[in-house]
């Protein structure tokens, strides 16, 4: 699972190394989706070990404990990304009626 978080991490890393600096965080989440989703052989294999290993860890506390972090800080990733563009004024400020806060509030 490793060797998959490597290889996503690179081609990560190369597409962001492609856009303008300072890249805009929508590009940036785009690059990163488009490397994470299974879009092209590459992300195929890689999300297909995902699958996987999610599957073993099921059973397996190492590997469930692991995996409960790597989606933890999959998902703070995005979370910051897209607060960044919220910040910039990239993304509109999104707002649930019921308790007046964002969407990402706790």
């Amino acid at each position: 699972m490793e060797f998959a978080a490597e290889q996503t991490a690179r081609r990560v890393t190369r597409g962001l190394d492609r856009l303008g600096s300072p890249p805009h965080p929508r590009d940036v989440l785009r690059v990163t989706l488009m490397e994470m989703l299974p879009l092209h052989p590459d992300a195929c294999a890689t999300s297909r070990m995902s699958a996987a290993y999610t599957l073993e860890a099921l059973h397996d506390p190492v590997l469930h404990e692991q995996a409960r972090l790597g989606l933890h800080d999959g998902r703070a990733l995005t979370e910051r990304l897209i607060r960044q563009a919220i910040a910039d004024g990239h993304l509109p400020r999104i707002v649930n009626r019921r308790s007046r806060r964002t969407s990402c509030s706790r």
